[in-house]
C-alpha cells in the first residue's frame, strides 16, 4: 500500500468489532449441528453487521480455557510471553485458537513496536515498509506510528508522501494538541513551503487568529536566533514577517518572544530597538536574560550609571549578571576620564563577587584601585591573584610595575621574559641596569735581578766604550 493515498484509503472504524455481536446462539447451532437455524442465524446477522464475518472456530469443540491470563500479560506489553504462553496452551489443548481479536491486536502490537525500534535506530526504510504494510495503524488512534512514519519518509528526503501524511492528520483528525504537534513537528522536517502549506489548513480560532499562526511565527523565530548570533544575512527575514510577528507578540504577551526581538536586535547593534524590547519582556515576566539584555544595551548606550545600578540590584539573581556587575564596576575603576565613585561598602561587595567568580579581570581592577591609594601590599596580593587565575595584560603589567617600583631589577626581568612575547604593554618597563667603571689595571715589573760579576763587567766595558767615542766625536 502505497502511503501518498492513506488519505483515500484510511478511516476512523465506524462498525461494529467482533466482540460487540452477540455470537451465542450462532455458536450453539454449530455446536448442535443445527445447520438450518445456523444459516437463518448468520444471514441475520449479516444483515444487522455487513462488515461482519463469521468465526472460524464455530465448529471447534469448546474448552474451559480462559483467554484472560493472556489479555494481562499483553496489557504489560510483554509480546514475546504472549506468544509463548498461547504456543504453550495450544500444544497442551489441541482443540483450542486463541480469538481472532487477541490474534489481531497482538499483531499490530508487535509492528508498532518494531517501527519505534526502527525509528530509535534510524532505520528510515524498515519504518515505511512497516507502515505500508499495516494501514491499520495509519489512523488517528494511531497519531504516533504516523508521526514516527512521516518523519521516516522525511528524513528519506521523501518529502512528497511526508507531507502527504501530516495534512492527512490536520484534515481527519480532530484532537487539538495532537493537530498542532503535527504542524510542529513537520515544521523541523518539511522545506518551508511546506510547512506554510499545512499551516494554511489550520481553523479559524474565535478571536480571527489561526490555529498554527504560533508554528508559522517557528520559522520567524528560528532565523531571528540564527541572524541573533551572527549565522545568517538580516535579509532573511521580510519587514513584513518582522511586523506580523512584532503585532502576534504584543497580542499575545509573550515574552520569551519580546526577549528573541531583543537578542535580534542585539545583534545588529540596534541598542534602541534592542533596549525597547528587552524592557517589554521584563514588564511581561521577570527573566534574569531579559534583566541582562536591558544592562547591556544601556552599557552600549553609554548609560553607565543606569546599568550599574540595575547591575548592582541584580547581581545575586544568575552567575552571568554577577559578571556582567563585575565588567562595569571593573571599566569604571580603571576609567581615567570619568572614574567611578564607589564607598568602602561597595568595594568589598564587588571584592568579593570577584573571589566567588574567580574573575583575573575583577582582581587586576580592583588592584589598580588599591595601587592608586598608595596601598601597595593589597594591590601585589591581587595583581598575583589576577595572574594565578588567569594571565592577562593588565594583571602581568601590573606585577611588573610593583617590581620596577621596589626596584626588583630582576623580578621585572623575569616577567619580561615570561610574559614579554605574549603582552607589548611590557615593552615600556625597562629593566635597570647599574653602570660599571671598568678599573685601571696596573702592570707591575718584575724586581731587578741583581746581574753576576762577569755581566756586570761586561755592562762596564760597553758603557766605558760607549763613553769614548762620545768624547772622541
Amino acid at each position: 500500500m502505497q502511503i501518498a493515498r492513506l488519505s483515500e484509503q484510511t478511516e476512523e472504524p465506524k462498525v461494529a468489532s467482533q466482540s460487540e455481536v452477540d455470537e451465542t446462539a450462532l455458536r450453539y447451532y454449530a455446536q448442535t449441528r443445527d445447520l438450518k437455524r445456523l444459516g437463518a442465524e448468520l444471514r441475520r446477522l449479516k444483515t444487522l453487521y455487513p462488515d461482519w464475518d463469521a468465526p472460524e472456530d464455530l465448529f471447534d469443540t469448546p474448552t474451559n480455557i480462559s483467554e484472560q491470563p493472556l489479555w494481562d500479560i499483553f496489557g504489560s506489553g510483554d509480546f514475546v510471553r504472549v506468544r509463548t504462553e498461547m504456543a504453550k496452551l495450544q500444544s497442551e489443548n489441541p482443540n483450542w485458537k486463541p480469538s481472532q481479536e487477541l490474534l489481531d491486536k497482538l499483531a499490530l502490537a508487535e509492528t508498532r513496536k518494531l517501527m519505534e525500534r526502527s525509528h530509535a535506530q534510524r532505520n528510515w526504510g524498515q519504518v515505511v515498509t512497516l507502515a505500508e504494510g499495516s494501514p491499520q495503524l495509519m489512523v488517528c488512534a494511531e497519531m504516533n506510528t504516523m508521526w514516527i512514519t512521516a518523519e521516516a519518509l522525511a528524513q528519506s528526503r521523501d518529502f512528497v508522501r511526508a507531507f502527504d501524511l501530516y495534512k492527512y492528520i490536520v484534515t481527519t483528525c480532530e484532537d487539538p494538541i495532537e493537530r498542532l504537534s503535527t504542524v510542529q513537528k513537520a515544521s523541523l522536517l518539511l522545506p518551508e513551503a511546506g510547512t506554510r502549506s499545512l499551516v494554511a489548513l489550520g481553523n479559524v480560532l474565535s478571536d480571527g487568529s489561526g490555529e498554527f499562526d504560533d508554528v508559522s511565527f517557528d520559522l520567524v523565530r528560528r532565523k531571528m536566533g540564527l541572524i541573533a548570533q551572527g549565522n545568517g544575512p538580516a535579509t532573511a527575514l521580510t519587514m513584513e514577517e518582522l511586523q506580523r510577528f512584532s503585532d502576534y507578540v504584543q497580542r499575545s504577551f509573550s515574552a520569551a518572544d519580546a526577549e528573541l526581538f531583543g537578542w535580534f536586535y542585539y545583534g545588529q547593534q540596534s541598542w534602541e530597538a534592542s533596549y525597547h524590547w528587552f524592557v517589554s519582556a521584563t514588564r511581561m515576566t521577570t527573566s534574569p536574560k531579559s534583566v541582562e539584555g536591558v544592562i547591556l544595551t544601556l552599557r552600549n548606550l553609554q548609560h553607565r550609571d543606569e546599568a550599574l545600578q540595575l547591575a548592582r540590584q541584580s547581581a545575586t539573581l544568575t552567575p552571568e549578571l554577577k559578571k556582567i556587575y563585575i565588567e562595569l564596576v571593573s571599566a569604571g575603576l580603571t576609567d581615567q576620564e570619568s572614574p567611578l565613585s564607589t564607598d568602602d561598602s561597595e568595594l568589598k561587595t564587588f571584592e568579593t563577587y570577584v573571589f566567588e567568580q574567580k574573575s583575573a579581570l575583577g582582581a587586576q581592577a580592583l588592584a589598580w584601585h588599591r595601587l592608586e591609594s598608595k596601598q601597595t601590599k593589597e594591590a601585589s596580593r591581587l595583581f598575583q591573584q589576577s595572574v594565578e587565575w588567569e594571565a592577562t595584560e593588565g594583571g602581568v603589567v601590573g606585577l611588573a610595575v610593583l617590581a620596577s617600583r621596589a626596584k626588583s631589577w630582576g623580578r621585572v626581568a623575569a616577567i619580561k621574559k615570561e610574559y614579554g612575547a605574549k603582552f607589548a604593554a611590557l615593552e615600556d618597563i625597562k629593566v635597570y641596569r647599574p653602570r660599571t667603571t671598568q678599573k685601571r689595571t696596573t702592570t707591575t715589573t718584575k724586581p731587578k735581578e741583581k746581574p753576576n760579576l762577569l755581566t756586570w763587567l761586561m755592562q762596564k766595558d760597553k758603557r766605558d766604550e760607549k763613553k769614548a767615542r762620545l768624547e772622541i766625536e
